[in-house]
């Protein structure tokens, strides 16, 4: 089995999400993947610093990044977790725009693993 985040690569505030997943993962003895779903791939330019950022961090933390692309995010989280046998899910809690958040939208996809909310500081 292993352990996975749900971090938005293109965001400076990934930090202590990435943490908190590489720690338990490595805690449990288990594999740790980094999950992104981005809108598009091509506009990755905009953001190319926090992506590097979070690279080298997800690096450090001897975790593996899997980007993907599409605008389904809590339905591709769910799709990807299976595929790597991930056991247990963390997600920063989110800001709720219209309807729910994505962890809200993940949890009420019951899908067949553990989902951690981690608040945001900020």
């Amino acid at each position: 089995m292993s352990v996975a985040a749900a971090v938005d690569i293109t965001s400076p505030d990934q930090d202590e999400l990435i943490a908190a997943a590489a720690a338990f993962a490595n805690q449990r003895g288990e594999q740790c993947f980094m999950i992104s779903i981005v809108r598009s791939i091509s506009s990755a330019e905009e953001h190319r610093e926090a992506i590097e950022r979070n690279l080298a961090l997800i690096s450090s933390r001897n975790a593996a990044p899997i980007v993907q692309e599409g605008d389904d995010v809590a339905r591709l989280l769910t799709v990807l977790a299976e595929k790597f046998g991930v056991e247990t899910l963390f997600i920063q809690n989110g800001r709720r725009r219209f309807g729910r958040t994505v962890a809200e939208q993940l949890i009420h996809l019951k899908p067949r693993f553990e989902v951690v909310v981690v608040s945001r500081d900020s």
